[in-house]
């Protein structure tokens, strides 16, 4: 009897496990797509908004937010941007999250 309680105990816990893994690999793609889109947004508008911007992905995709932020590229490096696209849900805690973070070039602008 104690046998199969303990091989039950095994199998309700990796059932536990698998529920996780399965809700954290629908959050790592889906929010992997939403990063994506907003760095596209940014390359297609440019860098001059240069800062911080938050918001949410409504309707398309309640429940999910994003922080963006948009910075030159310290040193000797003119042309160059860092961006860095982070989405989370709601209601999780902050440190929960993908981060997307690359550089870009844009040609600078002479006068």
């Amino acid at each position: 009897m104690a046998l199969i309680l303990v091989a039950l105990l095994g199998v309700f816990q990796l059932q536990g496990q698998s529920l996780r893994l399965q809700t954290e690999s629908r959050f790592n793609t889906t929010a992997l797509f939403l990063a994506q889109d907003r760095l596209s947004r940014i390359l297609a508008q440019g860098t001059e908004e240069i800062g911080g911007r938050s918001g949410d992905f409504e309707p398309e995709m309640p429940g999910f937010r994003f922080e963006e932020e948009v910075s030159e590229q310290e040193g000797n490096l003119e042309g160059f941007y860092r961006v860095k696209v982070r989405v989370f849900e709601e209601g999780n805690s902050s440190d929960v999250g993908l981060v997307l973070e690359t550089l870009i070039y844009r040609r600078p602008k002479y006068k």
